[in-house]
């Protein structure tokens, strides 16, 4: 309550009339640090679900970096070596003023009504190649909030990577789960409690080369028979950005499945590209999009269309554009080596294991 006190987060009016209020509850966090918890948190928030668009508010949007974005930063930086610094503001989420007038209830055990006038943003993560620039930019921002300097960059909460599969697949029946899919719920979960400390290891490995593995199994659900896609996003030999989801459409081939994730694999590298102009990175050019279907990569490299695929023909010719550019190239991988297989579909847990330990993700516990 003091934090919202001292950064002027509300003023308390009365409620004017044909004005409705906002519900507010308190939400209970708890903020971790590399060895363990640091505080528990207590945060006021507004019952955004209460309010009405066009009269609460009008955008919904919210400028923080994309957990994409960050995982691309930070390969670049262990491929440069950049220093890596986290700033932490201090309640943050109150250093942004609403355009929008909204009217919040108090808190319990308190009177009369609130104007909320904040919004929310997050934590900071530093890094460049001109250690003074970064000191400068520590002091100017420091000026201007209540920052806390944490230092190098230890700890990062991201996502479990090898459980999105299965957890993908297991949701499709919450509203209709039957005693197979619990089993495979309780499997998941033992899995999670068995693998604590997996995470993402970043490593110099001499390179920016931009490449996919992308993958699709064909109407592999039992359901509507759609098709899953899967692929994982490295730069310089990291891991930065994966998916695994259920397709839109049905497939009438494995070709058509296979040539929609392509399509949509392609577009996620030419973000990259993009990504990497912008920060001032070269990066290799063709970027790789390796597919282990040789029916795919000859139809993208064939201008020729037959009854069975053209109906596919946008995400054909939008393919065989990228190639003629020199943009990508499509070299063919063998299924045993696609790592993109674990988001597709189930594996034996050797090979589940293979591709696991290829994707370059270990104990972060474990002793160096």
């Amino acid at each position: 309550m003091n934090a919202l006190l001292k950064n002027r987060t509300w003023e308390i009016v009365d409620l004017p009339k044909e004005k409705k209020t906002v519900k507010c509850k308190w939400a209970f966090t708890i903020k971790c640090k590399p060895n363990g918890i640091e505080r528990y948190k207590a945060r006021l928030v507004a019952k955004g679900f209460t309010q009405t668009y066009g009269i609460d508010y009008q955008e919904t949007f919210a400028p923080v970096a994309r957990i994409n974005s960050i995982r691309i930063l930070l390969s670049l930086t262990v491929h440069f070596n950049w220093p890596l610094h986290q700033l932490d503001v201090k309640n943050a989420f109150l250093n942004g003023d609403l355009e929008e007038e909204v009217f919040m209830d108090l808190p319990s055990a308190s009177e009369d009504k609130l104007e909320k006038k904040k919004v929310y943003v997050d934590d900071i993560i530093l890094t460049g190649d001109d250690s003074l620039e970064l000191e400068r930019l520590k002091k100017a921002l420091t000026c201007e909030f209540e920052i806390k300097d944490l230092g190098p960059l230890r700890y990062f909460l991201g996502m479990e990577f090898a459980r999105s599969k299965k957890v993908s697949m297991v949701s499709q029946f919450m509203h209709s789960p039957n005693q197979g899919h619990s089993d495979a719920t309780y499997r998941i979960l033992r899995y999670l409690k068995g693998t604590p400390g997996k995470g993402l290891l970043y490593e110099n490995r001499g390179h920016l080369q931009v490449g996919v593995f992308t993958d699709a199994d064909w109407a592999g659900s039992v359901i509507d028979r759609r098709s899953t896609s899967g692929y994982c996003t490295f730069v310089g030999g990291n891991l930065v950005t994966w998916r695994s989801k259920m397709q839109s459409i049905v497939a009438r081939s494995s070709a058509e499945a296979e040539f929609r994730v392509v399509a949509h694999d392609i577009c996620e590298v030419l973000w990259i590209k993009q990504l990497l102009e912008e920060l001032k990175v070269a990066s290799p050019l063709p970027m790789k999009v390796f597919c282990d279907n040789k029916a795919v990569i000859a139809i993208a490299l064939n201008a020729v269309l037959h009854d069975r695929t053209k109906h596919v023909e946008v995400d054909k010719h939008f393919i065989k554009e990228k190639l003629e550019n020199r943009l990508i190239v499509m070299p063919y991988i063998p299924t045993v080596e696609q790592v993109a297989n674990i988001l597709t579909k189930g594996l034996p847990k050797k090979q589940f294991d293979d591709f696991v330990s290829k994707l370059a993700m270990n104990d972060i516990f474990k002793p160096a």
